[in-house]
């Protein structure tokens, strides 16, 4: 008995020992698990604590990239829409003048303008090339309407060049630059843009080439023609019977006036005075410049029915006296008189030293030229810029007005000379050539003429008038003008490109008030030059070293820092 009680007691101590074991094995495994939880857990907070910085930091870069590249389309309109390209030139060739830029701000049509080239060719050319797609993209960004400019290789489009040739009747070129609104199209020729002149250097005896950029004035000229709302023509009396109808000395001013018209808008036709027509249905203006021999009868009936225009009236003429000349006209001077003009035989010089101007002219050099003075003439002088800039008279005809009212028609006086302005007659019929250098005071026709200045006749004279015929129904009123200036001269080839006198605008800008066109476009020519770039290659090499090398150099660095910051966290 007492066998199986000790047994029964090691048994239960057994138990007992058994169940302490077991309990301290499950109070370990319940540690191991209590620990094996606690493990991952401190673990879960671990990632998440980095998943909250990487989150913020691929949030952050997210935005800084898309803000770049929401900057880089704003910046990217933004230029394409306006001008915020520097021109480092030291004459700013790649811009456009003042006055193209306020008249395409008044322009409100759509505008197509397109060069018969790839655009490669310009941007990969020559530096004069580059400045035809620059100067254009100004036209675009400045234009207060739609202006396209497109490009095209002639023989890859031809669909394209067919879109514009039906609407105009001369043969579209390559390299021609076509502008176009509505059906209205101007084209303009290569030559009209980059002009080229050849002279010799007697120091080598090499050819030089002079380069002129006149782009601007035929692109201009061509969006004020193609716009117009109301365009004008002008018959240009170049021939009669075949022959010219001016002195050979005279061509390189009248080319010059021509070439201001169009450049102002105007559709202009050169016309024989015999054999063509001047319909009034077809011409707005009539410009006869400095005819050396008188016209006949029919001719000057010609012009009177122009502007007689079957009674409407409505026309107008510009007549331009030959100042080394005074031919007898005995049909020409009867039809100004009529208009109450009469252009004396004499040449204007200026007599006070002081004030006379030394000027050089296509034929040579003049001396003693009086500096006009504009009248006080309401009508012409509206739109008017405040300038001091002179206009000079050279070699000008007087003009004298025969009354200041008569009947139906009225005239007035334009420009006039000072009151110490003195008249030479004169009286050779020699033509000056080129060669000619004219001496102080004198004219080609008079230097073999005896003149005593002191006894010459002295005043003020007119050298540029205007006559007005009216003729009035009820309350409306018809009218047709007729100008005279008494020189070609005062659009003299050299006076007329020089920005130190006023002649052109003058001019151009009378006759727009005469035909009723409110805008005046002169834009003087940019002479073109090897060296554009106003920075020295120095400077030029320090700035391509800041984009290419500083810039990148600065970005890896700041990458650098930020990796390393996040790397130690």
């Amino acid at each position: 008995m007492k066998n199986e009680e000790n047994k029964k007691q090691e048994s239960a101590v057994n138990l007992n020992k058994d169940e302490k074991k077991a309990d301290s094995k499950a109070k370990s495994d319940a540690k191991a698990d209590s620990a094996a939880e606690a493990k991952p857990k401190k673990k879960l907070n671990f990632n998440r604590k980095k998943l909250k910085y990487g989150s913020l930091a691929t949030a952050i870069t997210a935005i800084f990239i898309a803000a770049i590249v929401l900057l880089n389309v704003v910046v990217s309109t933004i230029m394409d829409r306006y001008p915020l390209k520097l021109d480092l030139t030291a004459d700013k060739l790649y811009e456009i003048s003042q006055e193209s830029i306020d008249f395409m701000k008044t322009v409100d049509k759509e505008i197509e303008i397109a060069v018969m080239y790839e655009e490669s060719y310009f941007q990969t050319g020559s530096s004069y090339l580059k400045m035809i797609p620059e100067v254009l993209d100004k036209y675009r960004q400045y234009s207060a309407s739609e202006l396209t400019v497109k490009y095209y290789d002639m023989t890859a489009n031809p669909e394209a060049v067919n879109a514009y040739a039906k609407y105009y009747s001369g043969t579209i070129q390559e390299g021609d630059i076509v502008v176009k609104c509505g059906e209205r199209v101007k084209v303009i020729n290569f030559g009209d843009v980059i002009q080229t002149e050849q002279s010799i250097d007697y120091n080598t005896y090499q050819y030089v080439y002079d380069y002129t950029f006149v782009g601007e004035q035929s692109i201009t000229s061509a969006i004020m023609s193609v716009t117009d709302a109301n365009p004008k023509t002008v018959a240009f009396v170049t021939t009669v019977a075949g022959s010219a109808i001016y002195y050979e000395y005279n061509q390189y001013s009248i080319q010059i006036l021509q070439e201001l018209l169009e450049k102002n808008g105007y559709d202009v036709v050169a016309v024989d005075i015999m054999n063509d027509e001047i319909a009034p249905a077809t011409y707005d203006l009539v410009v006869l410049p400095a005819p050396y021999n008188d016209l006949t009868e029919a001719m000057v009936q010609k012009i009177e029915a122009f502007l007689y225009n079957d009674g409407k009236y409505g026309k107008n003429m510009l007549y331009i006296a030959d100042g080394y000349q005074a031919p007898e006209q005995p049909n020409l001077e009867g039809f100004l008189e009529v208009w109450g003009i009469e252009i004396g035989d004499s040449v204007i010089y200026e007599g006070d030293a002081s004030s006379a101007q030394y000027v050089q002219l296509a034929i040579g050099t003049a001396n003693s030229i009086p500096t006009a003075v504009i009248t006080d003439n309401e009508k012409y002088n509206a739109n008017l810029t405040d300038s001091k800039l002179p206009i000079v008279a050279p070699l000008c005809r007087p003009i004298n007005l025969l009354w200041e009212a008569n009947n139906d028609r009225a005239t007035a006086s334009l420009l006039q000379s000072s009151s110490t302005a003195f008249l030479r007659p004169i009286t050779s019929s020699a033509k000056p050539s080129d060669e000619d250098q004219l001496a102080d005071g004198e004219s080609a026709e008079t230097t073999t003429t005896t003149f005593n200045q002191e006894t010459a006749e002295t005043g003020v004279q007119n050298l540029m008038a205007v006559s007005t015929t009216s003729f009035y129904s009820g309350s409306e009123s018809y009218s047709s003008q007729l100008m005279v200036m008494g020189s070609c001269s005062l659009v003299d080839y050299y006076v007329a490109q020089n920005n130190a006198y006023r002649n052109a605008e003058y001019v151009v800008g009378a006759v727009n008030t005469m035909v009723g066109k409110e805008a005046t476009m002169v834009i003087q020519p940019k002479e073109l030059e090897q060296t554009t770039i106003a920075i020295t290659e120095g400077q030029l090499t320090g700035l391509r070293n800041v984009v290419v090398l500083v810039i990148p150099a600065i970005v890896i660095l700041i990458g650098i820092v930020v990796y390393v910051r996040r790397r130690n966290r």
